[in-house]
């Protein structure tokens, strides 16, 4: 059965008006907004969980972790076994750069030297 409806002329548009309707063929029509912030608040509370799981200092500075640090390691691997220090200090000399890590976590306190980018030294001390 045909249907009895004339076709709609159709009327000349502006390329403004082309890129407005394929955008919400493409992306549906244009919301409020809600659903970016609720996103949005996700993400925040997605990254502070991410931030305050990983910030435990509690458990770095633990006497099974000073013993992995050997002499000769580089920073990188003492980085990954103990963190971030707490305190960086860094003596340029002519041929040769001194770098001190000091790590503490209440009163324990663990130094390391390292003399380019190789540990030279760890000395501190652990309450048990």
């Amino acid at each position: 059965m045909k249907s009895d409806k004339l076709p709609t002329p159709h009327r000349a548009r502006s390329p403004e008006s082309l890129v407005h309707e394929e955008a919400i063929a493409v992306n549906g029509p244009a919301s409020s907004g809600v659903g970016e912030l609720r996103f949005f608040r996700r993400w925040i509370l997605a990254v502070a969980a991410l931030a305050l799981t990983s910030c435990n200092p509690d458990q770095t500075l633990t006497q099974a972790n000073v013993d992995q640090i050997t002499t000769g390691m580089a920073k990188k691997q003492v980085e990954s076994i103990l963190g971030l220090p707490t305190v960086t200090e860094t003596q340029d000399f002519d041929v040769n750069k001194k770098i001190t890590y000091i790590y503490r976590q209440g009163k324990d306190t663990v130094t390391m030297v390292f003399w380019d980018d190789k540990l030279e030294s760890k000395t501190g001390s652990l309450s048990k």
